[in-house]
C-alpha cells in the first residue's frame, strides 16, 4: 500500500500541464522584432504581461506555452500585438525553463471619435463653492 501510495504521489509530481490557447487569442501575434518597436503609429499599448513555464518536458512544449499565455493575457486586455521585452531560456537548474514578457498592444481606430474628457460641473467634490 505504501509503494503505491508512492507510486501516485510520484507520477502525480510528473504530470504534465498544458497552457490552452483561447480561440479569440489565435490571431494575435508576438514579435521580438525592431521593425515594431519603431513604428507603433497605429498601436496603444494596454498593459504588461509576462508568463513562466517549465511543467513540460521539452523546451519547444515550455515554449508553446508560455506564448499560448501570453496571447490569452493579451486576448483578455483586448490586445492584437504583443511585443517581447525578455526572453529567457534556461538557467543553471532547469534547461528547459522559460520565461517571456512584454508589452500587449491594441490597433487604433482610426476612425474612431477621440476620447472625450468628462464635463466638469460646479457641483463637483473638487470645486470651490460659489459662496466662499
Amino acid at each position: 500500500m505504501k509503494a503505491r501510495l508512492s507510486v501516485l504521489v510520484l507520477l502525480s509530481f510528473a504530470a504534465c500541464s498544458t497552457v490552452e490557447l483561447h480561440p479569440n487569442a489565435r490571431n494575435i501575434a508576438i514579435s521580438r522584432g525592431e521593425r515594431f518597436r519603431r513604428n507603433l503609429d497605429g498601436y496603444a499599448a494596454v498593459g504588461e504581461i509576462s508568463s513562466s513555464c517549465n511543467s513540460r518536458p521539452t523546451l519547444r512544449l515550455n515554449i508553446e506555452n508560455c506564448q499560448n499565455d501570453l496571447k490569452n493575457q493579451a486576448y483578455e486586455k483586448g490586445a492584437t500585438l504583443i511585443i517581447l521585452n525578455e526572453r529567457t531560456i534556461g538557467n543553471w537548474w532547469c534547461k528547459d525553463c522559460v520565461k517571456m514578457k512584454g508589452t500587449a498592444y491594441r490597433e487604433i481606430d482610426p476612425n474612431a471619435p477621440p476620447p472625450r474628457k468628462p464635463a466638469e460641473s460646479p457641483d463637483s467634490i473638487d470645486s470651490t463653492p460659489p459662496n466662499w
